[in-house]
């Protein structure tokens, strides 16, 4: 399934038709707030194209892209593929024995744009403030 995100950002033009007030919806990440971060990230909300975003998605999103979970089926495209290999890789740590085995994951294209994206916003807003 086709995955994609967007940011509870207070720009996003999406939100509007969720918003009691006819206003796009702004919300910051809780895990960015519990650990005191300096610059607050827009919650970041992961929805399957095909369904389209909802008021579900919506209210269940409550972390960054940065503090989200990334070992899913919404970021890697072959997931279960990823699950047996990260079995195989785990026992091999827990009996010490080495493990060579070339990591499978295809990762979300357009995730880790966004990803890489919001990582350049946020080291601009880091080392170019007033």
């Amino acid at each position: 399934m086709p995955y994609n995100v967007i940011f509870l950002d207070g720009k996003n033009q999406e939100t509007v038709k969720f918003s009691k007030d006819k206003k796009p919806i702004f919300k910051g990440c809780e895990k960015c707030r519990e650990i005191r971060r300096h610059v607050i990230e827009p919650v970041a909300v992961f929805y399957n194209e095909e369904k389209g975003l909802t008021k579900e998605d919506i209210e269940n999103a409550h972390t960054c892209i940065f503090h989200c979970e990334k070992e899913n089926k919404i970021w890697i495209e072959n997931f279960e593929e990823y699950k047996e290999y990260r079995k195989r890789l785990e026992k091999a740590i827990e009996n010490g024995e080495e493990f060579n085995e070339k990591n499978p994951a295809k990762w979300n294209k357009k995730l880790v744009k966004a990803f890489w994206e919001r990582i350049r916003a946020y080291r601009f807003a880091v080392d170019y403030y007033d």
